[in-house]
């Protein structure tokens, strides 16, 4: 709109005084003013009216344009900062009508559904620091159950009556009361055959 308008008045300073100059006569007339210009004689020289009215009129229009050109000349470069924003435009409408949908399928959605889904879609730049929250929040109590089962066994195994275990006795003890169903599964003849084959060991008669 801005451009229209400068152009339009650089259209009337080019080619437009005439027809400015038909209307202004135009006006006068229903006006019952006087539309010839009157030629005032000073004691310097004659002036021509009608090209002082012109050069009057290019004064204006230029004082116009230069005005214009002053106040809104940043006006191009913040359009230009901020035209994305008609870009988004679609996809905004686009997400009115989906939001809804996203809604009732999220509804009964647990956090473990919603960071598959973030990561199914590639939106972990998108939304970072809840796909942190929500790996934090999934893996807090895998790290508490863990610690709180570790020093359970601890308590079972360290007692009164093996108060002077070793510190490598005690973490292999544990982890075999910690992993029992996977201890449960070993054979004890292929642990020993495994044993025996590492090292040749002579007892001294």
């Amino acid at each position: 709109m801005l451009n229209g308008l400068i152009k339009s008045i650089q259209e009337i300073i080019e080619n437009g005084f005439q027809k400015c100059l038909s209307e202004a006569k135009d006006m006068a007339k229903s006006l019952n003013i006087t539309s010839e210009f009157t030629n005032k004689r000073t004691s310097v020289e004659s002036k021509d009216t009608e090209n002082k009215f012109r050069a009057q009129c290019y004064e204006a229009l230029d004082s116009i344009l230069s005005s214009l050109c002053w106040r809104f000349e940043k006006m191009s470069q913040i359009s230009s900062d901020f035209n994305f924003l008609s870009e988004l435009y679609s996809e905004i409408e686009n997400f009115k009508y989906q939001a809804p949908l996203l809604m009732t399928k999220f509804e009964n959605a647990t956090q473990l559904d919603i960071l598959k889904h973030i990561h199914q879609y590639s939106l972990k730049d998108l939304y970072p620091n809840l796909e942190v929250a929500l790996r934090i929040f999934l893996t807090i109590p895998v790290t508490t159950a863990s610690c709180e089962r570790s020093f359970s066994k601890l308590k079972i195994i360290k007692n009164y009556l093996r108060s002077t275990i070793s510190q490598n006795r005690l973490t292999g003890m544990a982890i075999l009361s910690i992993e029992k169903d996977i201890v449960k599964t070993i054979s004890f003849d292929d642990v020993i055959d495994q044993f025996a084959s590492i090292k040749s060991r002579k007892v001294p008669l």
